[in-house]
């Protein structure tokens, strides 16, 4: 096991030491390069074949190695992606909870899709995926310089490489992450400016589907989300969620306005730290 510390604050030693792993690991410490470099990072020096890329905030069910290794023996010069559900705890946040909520439609959605992912389908998860080390390498591992969208960037090329992936539902990870409303404002923010930097770059992408088009918000939409969308709803929602008296299906359809508002249209507002 690898663990890539990427310019972190605190000291990953007193995290590590505190799980129960039953196999060695490796420590490497590096200046900050975003995901991209932590992954290179890690990749370059792993010595085994099979490569998995799990995110630090990932839990994982315990036989999914299992699922991710049989899948590369049945088909060889591929890759696979895991299932990354949301975990929500009794006290969890209601913007935790409204997120675990936004996962569970996708995974409804993502377990339909047909394998291999066709162009249409094509995406590819970063914090819970396989791939030949071989394979990765010639593929030039994840682009370094994005700070943002490298999977959906190296989903992209290895269509373009004609390598299929694969999605697979048993081999599961739980996201860990505690979000804030205003952090996932920001992720937002971050999923649009890195889908505008791969648009610019890479133009032949929008050939192979439309993931990386953001959708022009109508004119009423706008002028609706020009009242919601205030930086002093989020700092509420986070301190004292004034919102928790509305029905939950009206309170996520504003969650859904609000973060739509401040986190795709009107990026510039200035948010509450």
């Amino acid at each position: 096991m690898i663990i890539v510390d990427d310019g972190s604050s605190i000291n990953p030693l007193e995290t590590i030491s505190s799980l129960p792993l039953n196999y060695s690991w490796k420590l490497i410490n590096q200046e900050n390069r975003g995901r991209a470099g932590a992954k290179n990072c890690g990749a370059s020096a792993a010595k085994y074949d099979l490569l998995w890329f799990i995110d630090d905030d990932m839990r994982i069910q315990g036989d999914s190695l299992s699922h991710f290794i049989d899948h590369h023996q049945a088909y060889e010069n591929t890759v696979c992606v895991g299932t990354t559900f949301e975990e929500v705890l009794k006290e969890s946040s209601d913007i935790q909870k409204y997120r675990w909520y936004l996962s569970e439609i996708w995974q409804v959605a993502l377990e339909k899709l047909s394998n291999p992912l066709s162009r249409t389908d094509l995406f590819l998860a970063s914090a819970n995926f396989t791939i030949r080390k071989k394979m990765f390498e010639e593929m030039g591992g994840f682009c370094d310089g994005l700070r943002d969208a490298e999977d959906l960037d190296l989903a992209f090329r290895l269509y373009l490489a004609q390598i299929p992936i694969y999605y697979n539902l048993k081999a599961v990870g739980y996201h860990m992450d505690k979000i804030t409303c205003r952090s996932y404002v920001i992720r937002n923010r971050q999923y649009i400016s890195g889908y505008k930097i791969l648009r610019d770059k890479n133009p032949e992408y929008l050939q192979i589907n439309s993931r990386l088009v953001v959708k022009e918000v109508s004119k009423n939409r706008r002028r609706i989300l020009n009242i919601i969308s205030l930086p002093i709803f989020v700092y509420l929602i986070d301190n004292f969620n004034v919102f928790l008296v509305l029905p939950k299906q009206i309170r996520y359809r504003f969650y859904e306005f609000l973060i739509l508002g401040l986190g795709r249209v009107f990026v510039d507002r200035k948010l509450y730290n």
